[in-house]
């Protein structure tokens, strides 16, 4: 292609006259399928001699085009190799503007290319590395980073040519980083440290784990980067986005990454990186944080963070302890405190803007650049970990800290400690009975003090100690009365901290009467807050209030949900209009945050609303009036094609049904709602499969007759199974769902349904002569089979018969009896198999004679089971019985006990402390909790795997689902079955007992003894 030509369409696509702008686009489109086209955009982005507008904007198209369809055919083989031979030159010549498209395009050709189509590719970026040129070195740099991202992730064979680079690679690149480090050569040797972070970030290479010497250089330049002083600057906000300080940044996080990995490994490995190389990295961070404390130097506020991360790993360790436990108490006062007080800054960004206060400071995100949660946790196992030597000592300076002359923001920071310590307090018999005299002393002055930050701290520290029992009263009611006043405050963050607090004071059942009268001034305040923070934890606040009051909510509940339903439309529109926005606009670690707080949020209103419609079953008019309100919220929802809100909003299409037991009008048109997006959209059909279809299982229960004399209401319900049954996309699990739909058409709607028989055994018969891998599908499928069965025995057995089917599936279903395990499954399977029994015999086809015998042998079989399943419920309801018993008993006692014997108890607790003290808190290692949580986490994705992922829970499911199956009596079914046979077949009968063992025989006699009780019981 003519360079030039092409070169001055990309020239045109960015100048100011629109119509220069919308031909060059157009004249882009109809060259870009052209061979030879997209190699001559690459050349444009490398002449250093072009305008970098146009280079910039060939970057752009460039990396669109790569990144949509380097995996297709539109872009030829010959365009792809030549682009494969020329991107590393071009990124060579490229300024960083262009350059990190560049890159972008490089990473998603090696996505698909390497190793096979790109087997050059290592060599090419070793030639990089050998460059005297600084540029081409960077651009080696940039390469090899691409390949280590895609490689990340990978597992298994994939992974091995990421163990290969690092073993090729990594003793180049340690020379290469020092060097940089000498020349204060900063974004090349930043590039190099996220090299090194990545390959390790999902786990150690071979090279590093099995030969922990090769880390000793690796720990020297990391610790030479950390130590390197960096030029003072007059402003803290410009340190805070020097390289250097980003540099150090990647440290850090190089050495605290290395330090988790190596102490996960093994007990043994732990134990020797701990011993060997922690000890020197330890007495380097205590130097450099040493220097801050004396003001000597700046910290950036990542640094800091990571700093705490590590001590933190240290707390557990002998070798490290040893030299740490020297410096706590300046460290707690000097580094912990500081960081935890109430900052200037904090009251800058208060002041500027009270919102992204409550965002930043109460609902901390992991990631987020202040290091008061890493200093906290720090803190926090100091005390726990190291109770001895630090605990006391630390409550001795936050009463230090109270009881003189104090700033307020030191205030603040000694509340803060308290709360922080708040779970290790309240486990102290010592401590406890003091924490009622320090609220009174300390905590509710604070909730009149002129400083805002202090009302909210003290609504924090409420918050923290909710499990604190009072022995007055009054100060119980007192504490309640200051936290409902700061919820009308002035402040935003200080009505935020209130109503957080009121959530754990629910507990109290005095406060708890003392709410009723304020009840409608509590939920006013906290929707009118839900509505001006996405706060997940306000809407848990609201949903523990409607689920505690429920019975008094009815006159709130149309008011209630109409307010928590524009909550969720604002939220619905903001993740919508996140999600369509374009990445390049915004920082994306940001906008995915934000995002992801939204959608968290928006689902906790759902299941407030959800909670609020189960709560009104009783107020069935209210119901229909909320239903209205709520149509608009599915209506939005599925016009938005809005998939992560799906789940809830089809439970909540559920509940509604299942609350008014009925399905309304209104619940109707949303049924017309979901069909129509059922139809339009063919990518999403999972979301439909596994959450809608679950949600139309009690339509059919509660409005059958709708069902039935609606008939497009009934093509919508079969054209939905039919889809997803035949469907290519769906796994076997996603199809589950829709089997228990047909099995809900075929149990409620009882001599209705036979023109649908054969259409849904074939449906079954589609797989089950197949070799289904899920055990819940094949369940399924047999059971689609077995209510067919169960609805007409003779229509269905006609067409076994027909299609040649019979004796396979009797086979298949016999030997699968074992697998029904629910009281449902077995229910479901006597029920059949008595409705085969009272076929006459002239109507059992002959394929099935020989075998017809063994029907009442498998229904001793199920039997059998079905009696064993119910005895296991009775124990564990009679278990959960006993326990509550018991521990209703021991709190008696207990109180008794405190009432007769309290001094000689305080004796005992004060001296059991003391032996736990002795016991746990010598210098040796802590357990490190971390590996047990994660081993326990591996025993039980084992064991979760060894089950049927799709099993649903029974208890979920007989309160949830209901049918004509659950009115029928098993015992008395099977007992008017035997009856009506020996009554009108006295040959048959005798026939069908002779085929039965003695165990069989006994266990007929033992099932029919269990019926004539139930009738007893029961008449």
């Amino acid at each position: 292609m003519n360079q030039e030509t092409v070169y001055q369409l990309f020239f045109a696509s960015y100048q100011p006259s629109l119509e220069a702008r919308k031909q060059a686009e157009f004249n882009i489109k109809n060259f870009e399928n052209l061979e030879g086209f997209l190699p001559t955009v690459l050349y444009i982005q490398a002449v250093e001699q072009l305008d970098l507008g146009a280079r910039q904007a060939a970057a752009i198209y460039f990396k669109n085009r790569v990144c949509n369809d380097w995996e297709n055919e539109t872009i030829s083989e010959q365009d792809k190799l030549t682009i494969r031979n020329n991107i590393i030159q071009a990124m060579v010549t490229s300024p960083s503007i262009v350059g990190i498209h560049l890159a972008a395009s490089l990473q998603k050709v090696l996505s698909v290319d390497f190793p096979n189509q790109w087997p050059n590719f290592m060599q090419d970026v070793e030639r990089c590395f050998a460059s005297k040129d600084m540029q081409t070195l960077h651009t080696g740099f940039t390469a090899l980073h691409a390949l280590i991202k895609v490689l990340e992730w990978k597992s298994g064979e994939h992974r091995e040519p990421l163990y290969d680079i690092v073993q090729l690679t990594f003793p180049v690149i340690q020379e290469i980083c020092l060097g940089l480090l000498e020349s204060e050569t900063a974004e090349t040797l930043k590039l190099g440290l996220k090299i090194f972070y990545s390959s390790i970030f999902v786990e150690l290479p071979p090279y590093f784990r099995d030969h922990t010497a090769l880390l000793v250089p690796w720990f020297s330049l990391f610790i030479k980067i950390i130590e390197k002083p960096v030029t003072a600057s007059n402003s803290i906000d410009d340190l805070e986005d020097d390289i250097w300080w980003k540099i150090k940044k990647w440290a850090y996080k190089c050495i605290n990454l290395l330090t988790e990995k190596y102490t996960l490994i093994s007990q043994e490995v732990s134990q020797s990186f701990m011993t060997n190389f922690a000890p020197t990295i330890l007495t380097a961070y205590l130097h450099q944080l040493d220097n801050w404390m004396k003001k000597t130097c700046y910290m950036s506020n990542k640094c800091l963070a990571l700093s705490a991360d590590f001590l933190d790993e240290c707390v557990k360790y002998k070798a490290t302890w040893q030299i740490l436990k020297n410096h706590i108490d300046v460290l707690v006062t000097q580094f912990i405190f500081p960081l935890i007080c109430f900052s200037s800054k904090d009251e800058q960004l208060w002041r500027g803007n009270a919102v992204e206060y409550v965002y930043k400071r109460i609902d901390i995100w992991e990631e987020c650049n202040i290091p008061q949660q890493n200093v906290i946790s720090l803190l926090v196992h100091l005390a726990k970990n190291r109770k001895k030597q630090t605990f006391m000592n630390i409550l001795k300076f936050v009463n230090d800290i109270l009881s003189t002359t104090s700033t307020e923001q030191e205030k603040d920071g000694a509340l803060c400690i308290m709360s922080a310590l708040a779970p290790i307090v309240l486990e102290s018999k010592k401590i406890v009975p003091m924490m009622e005299p320090f609220f009174v002393n300390y905590v509710f002055p604070m909730f009149k003090s002129e400083c805002p930050f202090l009302r909210a701290r003290a609504c924090d520290i409420t918050r923290h100690f909710e499990d604190l029992e009072f022995s007055e009263e009054q100060n119980l009611h007192h504490l309640y009365i200051n936290v409902l006043n700061c919820l009308s405050d002035s402040e935003l963050p200080v009505q935020v901290q209130a109503a957080l607090a009121l959530q754990g004071m629910i507990r109290y059942s005095s406060v708890k009467d003392a709410m009723m009268p304020h009840l409608s001034f509590i939920l006013k305040g906290l929707l009118d807050l839900t509505s001006q923070v996405d706060l997940d934890g306000l809407v848990s606040v609201l949903e523990e209030f409607v689920e505690a009051f429920s019975e008094h909510l009815a006159p709130f509940s149309i008011e209630l949900c109409q307010r928590l339903s524009d909550i969720y439309l604002h939220l619905l529109e903001d993740v919508v209009m996140y999600q369509q926005a374009d990445d390049n606009s915004k920082d994306t670690l940001n906008k995915e945050e934000s995002l992801n707080s939204k959608i968290i949020t928006a689902m906790s209103v759902l299941d407030t609303i959800q909670l609020l419609v189960l709560q009104l079953k009783d107020h069935v008019d209210t119901l229909y009036q909320i239903e209205i309100l709520l149509l608009p919220v599915i209506q939005c929802t599925i016009e938005s094609r809005a998939f992560a809100f799906y789940n809830e909003i089809y439970e909540l299409i559920g509940f509604c049904v299942l609350s008014s037991k009925r399905v309304s009008p209104t619940i109707w048109l949303a049924f017309e709602l979901c069909y129509k997006d059922f139809k339009g959209d063919k990518e999403g059909l999972q979301y439909y499969a596994t959450q809608m279809v679950p949600s139309l299982y009690n339509f059919i229960t509660f409005s059958k007759d709708e069902f039935i004399g609606n008939e497009q209401i009934k093509y919508a319900m079969l054209d939905i199974v039919d889809t997803c049954m035949n469907s290519e996309d769906l796994n076997e699990g996603e199809k589950v769902p829709t089997c228990r739909l047909i099995e809900s058409m075929l149990l409620n709607c009882r001599e209705e349904m036979d023109q649908y028989i054969s259409s849904f055994l074939n449906l079954a018969f589609r797989y089950l002569p197949n070799d289904i891998q899920s055990i819940s599908f094949r369940i399924h499928c047999l059971e689609i089979v077995v209510n067919c069965i169960y609805y007409n025995p003779q229509l269905t057995l006609g067409h076994l018969e027909n299609n040649g089917w019979s004796q396979n599936f009797f086979s298949l279903w016999f030997s699968n009896f074992t697998n029904f395990t629910r009281t449902h499954d077995l229910k479901l399977n006597i029920a059949a198999l008595c409705s085969l029994l009272k076929l006459q015999s002239n109507q059992v086809p002959v394929s099935l004679q020989a075998i017809w015998p063994q029907t009442l042998a498998g229904l001793s079989c199920l039997f059998k089971d079905l009696m064993e399943k119910q005895n296991e419920i009775s124990e564990c309801k009679e278990e959960e019985e006993i326990e509550w018993n018991i521990s209703e008993e021991e709190t008696e006692g207990e109180e008794d006990d405190e009432e007769d014997n309290e001094e000689d108890e305080d004796e005992e607790e004060n001296d059991n402390d003391e032996e736990e003290i002795d016991e746990h808190e010598a210098d040796d290692d802590v357990e490190n909790e971390d590996a047990e949580y994660l081993e326990y986490l591996t025993k039980e994705a084992i064991n979760d795997t060894a089950e049927d992922e799709n099993q649903i829970s029974e208890d979920m499911e007989e309160s949830v689902y209901q049918s004509h199956l659950n009115e029928i009596d098993p015992y008395k079914y099977f007992e008017q079955t035997l009856k009506n046979i020996q009554l009108e077949s006295p040959d048959y009968y005798a026939y069908l007992m002779q085929s039965l063992n003695s165990e069989e025989q006994n266990q007929i006699v033992e099932v029919l003894s269990v019926a004539e009780q139930v009738s007893t019981d029961h008449p």
